[in-house]
């Protein structure tokens, strides 16, 4: 299993080329890039991408796959549709992206629920906007994973409700970016991983910590509250082994890239 980092999670303040051989320097294989960073966003165009891209092989690394910030203020579950459209444009670009960048795999998120979504037509929404960007993905050799953020979305709670997205929305495009550390809120990460086998797209391999506050904090595997013994056991038996990407806090230092690195090659390889 390779492992990744976000662009986001690297050093702010030393070169776009810089920072690749820093990601490569702290012994991972690829980096996930996020639309709505300061690296690129909406109105970057395909040559910025490119320029981007030779600095990540240069260095030596791939690209796991294509995230975005951009989904929780333009959620796909919005009942406006102007937003419900933006949400769209968003995830078709991330899909345009993934081909620049030769990488086969986009994470969106279904969006931030409040009181003014319906939760039964919410999910309708959510439905309609995978089958489009389940399309538009087919055609380009891409699969769209719907990222596990129960405590934000209010869905994708279980594995039974994993499924049953999967399901409604009946396309092999689209599947589940699985984060371990979101679905700790409400089960287990190795349930979810057994229950949904090929269906996941991707995993965000991510720990949590506890916080005073309560709110939790994002680390690396080894590092929180994680058990992923059990997670790896899991992947073992599905047979998924593309890629573990990281998310975690700051410091976005070569030491803390290389700690966290390292731990979760210890697990992966276990």
């Amino acid at each position: 299993m390779k492992t990744a980092t976000g662009n986001r999670m690297t050093p702010q303040d030393i070169s776009w080329e810089e920072r690749c051989k820093v990601v490569k320097e702290a012994g991972f294989d690829g980096v996930e890039m996020w639309i709505g960073t300061e690296d690129f966003d909406m109105e970057s165009t395909d040559d910025d991408l490119k320029r981007l891209n030779n600095g990540i092989q240069a260095a030596g690394l791939e690209v796991s796959s294509v995230a975005s910030t951009m989904g929780w203020n333009n959620p796909i579950c919005s009942p406006d549709d102007a937003v419900f459209n933006r949400a769209l444009e968003i995830g078709k670009r991330q899909i345009q992206v993934a081909g620049i960048f030769g990488t086969d795999a986009t994470l969106v998120v279904t969006g931030r629920h409040d009181a003014s979504v319906d939760q039964l037509e919410g999910w309708k929404r959510i439905v309609s906007g995978f089958q489009e960007l389940g399309q538009v993905a087919a055609d380009a050799g891409v699969r769209v994973g719907a990222e596990t953020c129960p405590k934000l979305s209010f869905n994708l709670m279980t594995p039974y409700e994993c499924l049953g997205f999967v399901e409604d929305v009946g396309m092999d495009s689209v599947g589940i970016y699985l984060d371990t550390a979101n679905v700790t809120y409400s089960g287990y990460p190795e349930h979810f991983i057994r229950a949904l086998g090929d269906r996941i797209v991707r995993i965000h391999f991510k720990d949590r910590i506890e916080t005073p506050d309560g709110r939790g904090g994002a680390t690396w595997p080894g590092n929180g509250v994680v058990n992923f013994g059990p997670v790896m056991d899991a992947c073992r038996e599905i047979g998924h082994d593309a890629w573990a990407t990281m998310e975690y806090g700051t410091p976005h230092t070569l030491e803390t890239m290389s700690e966290a690195a390292s731990s979760t090659r210890a697990i992966v390889d276990g």
